[in-house]
């Protein structure tokens, strides 16, 4: 079965530079991962710290699998030292 990740964060103000960097570095290897279908980043144009990244899976498994891979790679502690909110 099909599934969706919804991942909302407010950006500390002083990165949102680095959450550019951070997206533009992350997003092509993650649409790559086997049975990625699509990855969307949205950001709220009147709270601009606000971001939404959809991404959409063609299994629970495969999800597990890429999250797996991204703990290894630091990806995600990269992306905490950004946010405000866990």
């Amino acid at each position: 079965m099909a599934c969706q990740v919804i991942l909302e964060f407010d950006i500390k103000p002083e990165c949102m530079e680095q959450l550019g960097v951070w997206i533009a570095h992350t997003l092509p290897a993650t649409r790559n991962f086997e049975g990625c279908v699509n990855v969307t980043v949205a950001q709220n144009q009147d709270r601009p710290a606000e971001v939404i990244i959809v991404q959409h899976w063609i299994s629970r498994q495969r999800y597990i699998e890429f999250l797996d891979w991204r703990k290894q790679t630091g990806v995600f502690s990269a992306l905490l030292a950004m946010i405000n909110s866990e």
